[in-house]
């Protein structure tokens, strides 16, 4: 984690790089005076830039985009008309809904006809139970 101190003499802050069990007392760089650890929000050294959202489930540079990702989790499972929110939303994500939306009616199309055709085989096996060959009739 990174830690700040202040020399007690020239007031210099500077910060230093440490594990959270290391010892907390040092000397100013600048005039060898002993320091004071400073207690502020804590930060923790991130190679990468931003913070990771649990709710969209990557880094993001910023609360920015971190809205804009809200927003786009909102949209896309309809949740702004509980929430109320009257926003446009961006046409890229209205595009990417209206793709999904037709493939979902497609996919029940085809398992429509698949029940459809399952049904007619069904009832001309049937059919066939019925089938007299002596006569060369169904149904009897």
């Amino acid at each position: 984690m990174i830690y700040s101190y202040r020399c007690k003499k020239c007031n210099q802050v500077y910060q230093l790089n440490q594990g959270m069990k290391e010892k907390h007392e040092h000397n100013c760089p600048e005039c060898g005076y002993p320091c004071q650890r400073l207690f502020d929000a804590p930060r923790i050294n991130n190679a990468k830039p931003g913070f990771y959202s649990e709710m969209l489930g990557r880094y993001v540079k910023d609360t920015h985009e971190l809205d804009r990702g809200m927003e786009e989790v909102y949209y896309k499972h309809d949740i702004n008309k509980y929430l109320g929110n009257n926003r446009d939303p961006d046409p890229q994500w209205v595009e990417e809904k209206a793709k999904e939306e037709a493939e979902q009616a497609r996919q029940t199309e085809i398992e429509s006809e698949a029940i459809a055709e399952y049904s007619h085989a069904q009832s001309w096996c049937e059919d066939i139970k019925t089938y007299d060959p002596d006569k060369g009739v169904f149904g009897v």
